[in-house]
């Protein structure tokens, strides 16, 4: 576990760091079937920003909070561990499966600051108590340390996207001031765009009063 807490604070990069906190945990649990869920507090949305299943990745996608497991660990803030399947509990619950019926599953909160960052789970199609009280523990741990540093790496690149962004302004003027032609400024309004934002369908239309 120290040296997962090591791996996860080496980086700041999102994708980097996602991709290490699957490989760490693949290290003491079996991750054939594992996703890491951010949530979007501001959209009520969720980021599967890494999923596979049945050790090949899904493509990442977002999907609405709904009222999946994934969901009500969200909304409780507390983990689920059904070593036996969770088909008794969604009954219960009235909470509708999504995906393929699972044996064994187990998915623990990310929280920093007092918010949930997001999800951390891993199940299994074929084995009964594919996960008991101790991978539960490890689990935790390990959502924990990697909440505070996904917490980290999203703020980093909040400041590093400010920054970029106040480049390109800076750029725009520069170019505006430099006594360029229009095609020239043009050009750098979408050079410096297509530093912050995707530009693949870009025009800059002038409006002719009279």
């Amino acid at each position: 576990l120290n040296e997962v807490g090591r791996a996860i604070t080496s980086t700041m990069d999102l994708d980097a760091l996602v991709e290490l906190i699957y490989h760490q945990t693949t290290r003491l649990m079996d991750t054939t079937n594992f996703f890491l869920v951010l949530y979007d507090q501001e959209k009520e949305q969720l980021d599967f920003v890494l999923h596979v299943e049945d050790g090949a990745r899904v493509p990442r996608e977002r999907r609405p909070l709904g009222s999946g497991l994934t969901g009500h660990i969200v909304r409780n803030r507390q983990p689920l561990h059904f070593p036996y399947g969770p088909d008794e509990f969604l009954k219960q619950q009235g909470i509708a499966r999504i995906g393929r019926p699972s044996k064994s599953w187990l998915g623990v909160p990310m929280v920093a600051q007092d918010h949930v960052v997001g999800v951390i789970a891993v199940q299994s199609y074929a084995q009964e108590g594919a996960y008991d009280e101790d991978h539960l523990r490890v689990l935790s741990t390990i959502a924990s340390q990697a909440a505070v540093a996904l917490e980290n790496a999203n703020l980093y690149q909040q400041a590093h996207r400010r920054a970029e962004e106040t480049e390109a302004l800076y750029r725009i003027g520069a170019a505006s001031a430099a006594h360029l032609g229009l095609q020239e400024i043009c050009q750098s309004v979408y050079e410096q765009a297509s530093v912050v934002m995707d530009t693949t369908a870009f025009y800059v239309a002038l409006y002719d009063r009279d």
